[in-house]
């Protein structure tokens, strides 16, 4: 829709991952329930080869997990 979400993701690397604490920050509007509520995520930082879309020279792979916490 074109609309413009920014994710920090604070967290802690442990091995082949990174658990974070994302904090989204947008605007008013349809996306903003983004920022009233609390997440946690798992980054993986080695994918499998057939998971990875990378594909131009400064691009990476990572495979990013987030949830809710309610």
């Amino acid at each position: 829709d074109g609309y413009t979400i920014i994710i920090h993701n604070r967290g802690r690397i442990i091995g082949d991952r990174a658990r974070t604490f994302p904090e989204f920050i947008v605007n008013s509007g349809p996306h903003d329930w983004l920022s009233k509520d609390v997440f946690v995520g798992t980054i993986w930082l080695d994918l499998p080869s057939e998971l990875q879309m990378a594909s131009h020279p400064g691009e990476s792979d990572r495979l990013t997990q987030i949830h809710r916490i309610r």
